[in-house]
C-alpha cells in the first residue's frame, strides 16, 4: 500500500468511495458537503493506493495556534472492510500529524473527530475516548459520537513503530 496527498484527478474515486459507504457510514445528504470539500480542500487530505487502485482517503484540518487538529473525512473502499486499510491510514494520518507538529511530551496534539456508531469502536481500539455522543446526530438511526485523542511521544513512537513500510 502506497499513501500519498491527493490530487483533484482523484475526486471521481474519492466520491465513489464515499457512495459505497452510504448510507451505512454516512447520511446522503453529506455528499455535497463532501464534494464541496474536496473542491475547496482546505486541509492536508491523503489517499491510499493497493496494487494500482484508489482505497482509500482522510485528512485533517489544523487548529493553530492550540495544536488542535480534527480528522477530516477518513474513509475505506466498503468492500476493504477489516483488511487494515482503515488502520493504515489512520497512522498514516496521525504520523502526518506527529512529524508537521513536532510532536513530544513537551508539545502534545489533541486529535479531535465525530464518527458513527459503526466505526467508533475501531477508534477506541487505537485509543480515542468517547467525548460527547448525539442520539441521530447524522440522521435517524446514524449517531454521532466525538472521541479525542492526545499524541505525545509515547503516542508517537508507537504510531511509528505500528505504521507499516510503504510499498
Amino acid at each position: 500500500m502506497n499513501i500519498r496527498p491527493y490530487t483533484p484527478a482523484d475526486q471521481a474515486a474519492c466520491l465513489s468511495i464515499f457512495q459505497g459507504n452510504t448510507p451505512h457510514f454516512f447520511a446522503v445528504h453529506e455528499a455535497a458537503e463532501f464534494a464541496n470539500f474536496l473542491n475547496r480542500l482546505p486541509c492536508p487530505y491523503f489517499v491510499i493506493e493497493r496494487d494500482g487502485e484508489m482505497v482509500a482517503c482522510g485528512g485533517y484540518f489544523e487548529h493553530l495556534p492550540q495544536r488542535i487538529v480534527g480528522l477530516a473525512w477518513g474513509m475505506v473502499r466498503r468492500d476493504l472492510h477489516h483488511q487494515g486499510i482503515g488502520t493504515y491510514l489512520l497512522l498514516g494520518r496521525l504520523h502526518d500529524v506527529c512529524t508537521r507538529f513536532a510532536v513530544d511530551d513537551d508539545h502534545p496534539v489533541t486529535v479531535l473527530m465525530d464518527t458513527s456508531q459503526h466505526s467508533k469502536g475501531f477508534f477506541e481500539n487505537i485509543g480515542f475516548v468517547v467525548t460527547h455522543f448525539t442520539e441521530n446526530g447524522y440522521t435517524d438511526g446514524l449517531h454521532r459520537y466525538e472521541l479525542t485523542l492526545t499524541l505525545d511521544s509515547t503516542r508517537r513512537a508507537e504510531i511509528a513503530a505500528a505504521l507499516p513500510p510503504q510499498k
